[in-house]
């Protein structure tokens, strides 16, 4: 099939009621279609799929722009995507790298189709990588992919209220989180969160160490005088430290008085989010943050070491 043909035919598959109906399709589709259709949050997954596999036949966007979505993108779709960048060694070397930086789930390199491909991109040290990457790596809770499933079908099915949800999002969010000034910072910040599309924000609210942005992920700190904090860890001024626990207390610390600051791969983000609201009231708040669609500010700088 040519190229072209690949494209009409993937255009029908996108346009099934046109199909079904025996109504001609367009003959061509442009690559540029394509790409959007792949980054739209809103477009059904199996339509972003197919984009994905038919730019694959001809040509990917750049591995920049994989990696990019990967980051913003549902657990089923970076399987996907990172099956494509696992094929060259440019790409594998993309995806590791955002594994490293945790910008992407260590999980998938457990899947075994992924850790084949990665194989035959003979990638230097490979092995190595891996065995860094995912040792003590947490094993996937069987609870969580049922109850992710449980509760999309139910928010498609409810009628919510923003409004509603943001006073909620008040309520149990904003002591971590800000979207505007209002709202604590020891969470990122979320003004922008909608544009991740549903399927990403379920797994980031009901699976948040699946995802952790580096710049968030939980630290123990033991000081001099034996006593156990955890939280996110922040330089303050000169030699002290600002330590944020999980209700957003704050604690300052000299760096003399630590003995040992231990950071995890897990989220500085508790679980258990849906046992603390409501059905009706979770799926409020996500229709809030799904709301949210402001351009993002620049990232925050990782704390030094």
């Amino acid at each position: 099939m040519t190229s072209i043909g690949r494209l009409a035919f993937l255009f029908c598959l996108l346009s099934t009621a046109n199909c079904l109906a025996g109504q001609p399709a367009p003959l061509q589709v442009s690559r540029q279609q394509l790409i959007r259709i792949l980054q739209s949050p809103t477009e059904p997954l199996d339509r972003r799929i197919a984009a994905l596999k038919t730019l694959s036949r001809t040509k990917l966007p750049g591995k920049a722009i994989l990696v990019k979505l990967m980051e913003e993108s549902s657990q089923e779709l970076q399987r996907v995507l990172a099956r494509q960048l696992a094929a060259s060694p440019n790409g594998a070397e993309a995806l590791l790298k955002s594994v490293e930086q945790g910008k992407t789930s260590a999980r998938l390199l457990r899947q075994a189709e992924i850790r084949g491909t990665l194989q035959e991109a003979k990638v230097p040290g490979l092995k190595q990588r891996l065995e860094k990457l995912t040792e003590n790596l947490q094993s996937l809770d069987e609870e969580i992919a049922p109850l992710i499933r449980q509760r999309r079908q139910g928010f498609l099915a409810a009628t919510t209220s923003q409004s509603r949800g943001k006073v909620l999002f008040q309520k149990h969010c904003a002591g971590c989180h800000r979207v505007t000034s209002d709202g604590a910072r020891v969470g990122p910040e979320l003004k922008a969160i909608g544009r991740r599309g549903l399927d990403r924000l379920l797994e980031d609210l009901l699976d948040p160490h699946r995802n952790v942005d580096p710049n968030f992920r939980r630290t123990t700190v033991v000081t001099t005088g034996g006593e156990i904090l955890s939280g996110l860890l922040v330089r303050s001024k000169g030699t002290q430290r600002l330590l944020i626990d999980q209700q957003g207390k704050e604690v300052v610390l000299d760096e003399k008085e630590i003995d040992e600051a231990i950071v995890s791969p897990l989220s500085a983000m508790p679980t258990g989010l849906a046992g603390h609201l409501k059905a009706a009231e979770f799926y409020d708040v996500m229709a809030y943050l799904l709301s949210l669609q402001a351009i993002t500010s620049p990232p925050q700088k990782p704390l030094k070491k």
